[in-house]
């Protein structure tokens, strides 16, 4: 799926987002509320994604 709309050729990876989007949408939810829910499951997932995988440099205090 393209998700561009000029020179640069971009392609969404995953179309869950999307379907987030309109199913909330569609529940009546303002748009703001909507973002802010994508935004946490993305949170999730990245906070998911940075446990499974540990930085191996020491963190600087």
């Amino acid at each position: 799926m393209t998700a561009s709309s000029g020179l640069p050729d971009r392609h969404r990876l995953n179309r869950g987002g999307d379907r987030q989007l309109t199913r909330r949408l569609a529940e009546g939810k303002p748009l703001r509320e909507v973002k802010r829910c994508l935004e946490r499951i993305i949170a999730g997932q990245l906070f998911r994604t940075l446990q499974q995988h540990p930085s191996t440099t020491p963190a600087t205090p």
